[in-house]
């Protein structure tokens, strides 16, 4: 469920709106709706990823900033169940995609390795088990594969290598 739209403004300043039950928008209340308001400490913003409860972004230096519900870990590194604010993550990986599941995300680094990290249960770290939580963002998948593209909704994860094949893993409920 999208509760967060983003909107890329002027300069790459970004703005949100939406109900903010989870500090998923990053802002510092948590009643809503909200009205389109600008996130004034992030410039350079180059691309989100909204889930159910968490929102990450990556800026123009490729560094990955998290909000929101952090129960799993999903939103940042550092042990807290609720981020409010976007709070850059303390990985030293240089990022160009990012995918947010309901409890879960996905990452790929700028050579396209595909790590994953937050809640496992359904399989959809892509570990090859139901796991309770990846804290930290991890290396998941087929060694040496190349990945162009992750999506995740849910409890499901979804990537695209570089040769154009879609691969999908996690909860399989519909």
């Amino acid at each position: 469920m999208d509760n967060s739209p983003i909107i890329r403004g002027r300069r790459d300043s970004v703005a949100v709106t939406g109900f903010s039950g989870m500090f998923n928008t990053g802002l510092p209340t948590s009643t809503g709706p909200v009205e389109l308001t600008q996130i004034h400490t992030i410039y350079g913003a180059e691309k989100m990823a909204v889930g159910e409860n968490h929102t990450l972004m990556i800026d123009r230096q490729r560094r990955l900033y998290g909000t929101g519900n952090n129960k799993y870990r999903q939103a940042a590194s550092r042990p807290a169940s609720m981020i409010q604010g976007f709070e850059l993550s303390a990985d030293a990986i240089l990022w160009k995609d990012i995918a947010c599941g309901t409890n879960h995300s996905l990452g790929l680094d700028k050579d396209g390795l595909l790590y994953a990290w937050g809640q496992g249960l359904y399989g959809q770290l892509g570990t090859g088990a139901a796991v309770g939580q990846i804290p930290v963002p991890t290396p998941t998948g087929p060694p040496h594969k190349v990945w162009k593209a992750v999506y995740a909704f849910d409890n499901a994860s979804y990537a695209v290598d570089a040769d154009g094949n879609a691969y999908a893993w996690g909860q399989n409920m519909y």
